[in-house]
């Protein structure tokens, strides 16, 4: 064997050849083992121990080196840290074709000299097997196995498919260097291995990418990264912020830059209380095309990472968030907590995968932000404010484009938003073009008692315009006043297949409040499902033309399914309206169409307070009362033509239709009366057509 080992140790000069690819960051997301592949497969880095050919491998050595002529094979990896020993052993196996699976003895496992960030194992082939072509083999230390790659045995082929989304693992670009705070590497602070002259300056590689890998311990922050740089964390690295003098964790002002594997520590309790948005952060970011990834930055005086105008192309992978305001109590968590994430006028951002906890607010997209991507993170417990009187409190995410034109176009998907002191998602003035998909929404306002889960705002000058919110499961849990609202100048706002649940507090304007403040116009509202709420959608001081379509609105709780008390020309068609208390509510407004829809509720299924109303096609049903299938209501009531439509009352009063207050110049007929339903006018008025209907 020792003759093997002496073959081993030459093999650095045979390497260099396969170690020019770009590294990929994928497989890092645990500090997992990562076996070196080619660059454009996931075809291995593998030599035969003896004769440093490359496969197929044959089962045996042709010439017998040791006891016995089983072939042995060189495979290449990252982050075996801390390397494996006689209690945390590193073992191997094979799967071929078939799906036999071979475990592989480990012999060897140490550095490669002269690329000490490499490890080289030895792995021996089993008895067991033959020539079975391709197979693929993975390593296993302390219980976190690599990716696996594939070796052909015997000849190339014939293999196992390769493990769903495996990607190419080459290794780390040239040059490579490392810093160890134990003095194992070529450099003992971070700093240092940014310095590439004689006279200490920094100067980024003309062409590529410098790597630096840094391994376990913990080294001081405030350096700024040159660009063309990857930082690797391999190990437990932590970065402590100085302290005192306003620095961030880490500054990035130079382009092409990553971030792989850091814990960022801001040191909140021993800063200065000085608010910034570009001091005291964790990272701070004005440069295009960086990228941090399974990061975990905590803790900071200010912002967690601050990524300003010229950072186009910025991104945030697989990484913790993390803050102190996490108390869900009167009074929450002493102090100010600035925001999580904060991009300011950058283009592009994308942040996925994240856990972002503990902020004001957690992801604010700001000021001119434009195609941003915000996907699959989990947002938690976020009861911040960002005044130290607790004054201001803040939304979870807040796509804020104010009077900045470029704003907008921003992807919100896929999020959970839970625990918030303001709203869940503030889609605030001057947003243009965004979309808030498939996201979980609850508990809003828990320490503020402001806010909700959701809401549109615009404003003269920052109109807010073409925004979808499709597919969200939005909720309440009733304890306070709460609705999604649509406010100001918000224009064409498409809200389609959502879950709103809960929204039936006593006092509660309902799920989905349009029209706070007016200007609202365009709205369409189609295909969402609203249980157990006061409201279910209520129009109050809102443009003409809004559109309440294919909606389910199931176990309503006290009022009505949808209240409109503003507006013309809505269309209100094709609902369906079960198990609540009331209806279709005309409060306002003229010229609505009201067709196609299905109402069983305890008290009237439609109440008409307003005129000239078409109102055809609908199942109309009262369980309960005496208010009538249709309820014409009022000096207001007038030219409403109720024709073709299907009308059940109460068993014990039956009322089809009934007209009071003044009701006039109506049009009833050609309805079908169920159960021998009746039409019961005691409007006092003399002007209403009451037939023919039937029974």
């Amino acid at each position: 064997m020792m003759l093997r080992f002496r073959f081993l140790f030459a093999a650095p000069a045979l390497l260099v050849i396969f170690l020019s690819s770009a590294a990929l960051h994928t497989a890092f997301a645990q500090r997992q083992p990562v076996l070196i592949s080619e660059p454009d497969s996931t075809r291995a880095i593998a030599l035969d121990s003896v004769t440093f050919k490359s496969e197929p491998f044959s089962p045996t050595e042709p010439i017998s080196f040791g006891a016995d002529s089983r072939t042995r094979i060189i495979l290449f990896a990252l982050y075996l840290t801390p390397p494996p020993d006689a209690n945390d052993p590193l073992t191997a196996e094979a799967m071929d074709g078939s799906g036999t699976v071979y475990s592989l003895s480990v012999e060897y496992v140490g550095p490669l000299p002269g690329y000490s960030y490499l490890t080289q194992i030895v792995l021996c082939l089993p008895d067991q097997i033959g020539d079975v072509g391709d197979v693929l083999v993975q390593i296993t230390l302390r219980g976190v196995a690599s990716n696996r790659v594939r070796i052909g045995i015997g000849h190339v082929g014939d293999g196992p498919p390769d493990d769903a989304g495996a990607q190419p693992t080459p290794a780390p670009a040239l040059p490579v260097r490392v810093v160890d705070a134990a003095g194992g590497g070529d450099f003992t602070s971070i700093a240092d291995a940014f310095v590439t002259t004689t006279t200490g300056t920094q100067t980024p590689p003309a062409s590529g990418t410098t790597t630096i890998i840094v391994r376990s311990g913990t080294y001081a922050g405030g350096f700024s990264v040159p660009a063309n740089t990857t930082l690797i964390a391999d190990g437990d690295v932590k970065i402590l912020a100085p302290v005192g003098g306003g620095a961030n964790g880490v500054n990035i002002t130079a382009p092409n830059v990553t971030l792989d594997g850091f814990e960022i520590d801001g040191q909140r309790n021993s800063q200065p209380d000085s608010q910034s948005n570009t001091s005291l952060c964790g990272v701070y970011v004005d440069a295009p095309s960086v990228t941090l990834t399974n990061m975990y930055v905590h803790d900071t005086r200010n912002i967690g990472v601050s990524v300003q105008s010229n950072a186009s192309d910025f991104k945030l992978f697989n990484s913790r968030i993390e803050n102190s305001a996490t108390t869900n109590a009167p009074g929450g968590t002493a102090g100010y907590h600035y925001i999580g994430v904060w991009c300011n006028r950058a283009a592009r951002p994308q942040i996925i995968n994240n856990t972002i906890r503990g902020w004001s607010q957690a992801v604010g997209l700001w000021y001119g932000v434009n195609n941003a991507i915000v996907e699959n993170n989990n947002i938690l417990d976020n009861y911040g404010f960002a005044d130290d009187a607790h004054t201001t409190p803040r939304s979870a995410v807040e796509d804020y484009g104010a009077d900045v034109l470029s704003h907008g176009h921003n992807l919100i998907e896929n999020n959970t938003i839970d625990g918030t002191t303001a709203y869940c998602i503030e889609i605030a003035q001057g947003v243009v073009g965004s979309v808030y998909r498939n996201n979980v929404l609850r508990n809003a306002g828990k320490i503020s008692s402001y806010g909700a889960p959701l809401a549109v705002t615009g404003q003269s000058g920052q109109i807010t315009t073409d925004i979808l919110i499709d597919g969200n499961t939005i909720s309440s849990d009733g304890t306070r006043d709460e609705s999604c609202a649509v406010n100001g100048q918000a224009y064409r706002i498409t809200i389609t297949n959502n879950t709103f649940d809960g929204f039936n507090n006593s006092n509660g304007q309902g799920a989905l409040f349009v029209g706070g403040i007016g200007g609202v116009e365009q709205v369409v509202i189609e295909g969402n499902e609203f249980r157990n709420s006061r409201f279910g959608v209520r129009l109050n001081n809102n443009g003409d033309g809004m559109i309440i379509r294919g909606n389910r609105f199931i176990g309503g709780t006290g009022q009505d399914a949808i209240y409109v008390a503003s507006g013309n020309k809505h269309i209100i068609d094709d609902n369906t309206i079960s198990g609540g208390n009331r209806g279709i509510a005309l409060l306002a407004g003229t010229a609505h169409q009201v067709t196609n829809n299905t109402v069983s509720v305890d008290a009237y299924g439609l109440l008409v307070m307003t005129s000239d109303n078409v109102i055809t096609g609908n199942n109309l049903t009262e369980g309960l009362y005496n208010n009538g299938a249709v309820r014409l209501d009022g000096a207001l009531a007038l030219r409403n033509t109720i024709q073709n439509n299907t009308l059940k009352g109460s068993p014990t009063y039956n009322i089809g239709c009934l007209l009071v207050g003044g009701a006039d110049y109506n049009v009833v007929t050609n309805n079908n009366l169920l159960n021998g339903a009746q039409i019961s006018d005691q409007s006092g008025a003399s002007h209403n057509i009451l037939g023919p209907n039937s029974d």
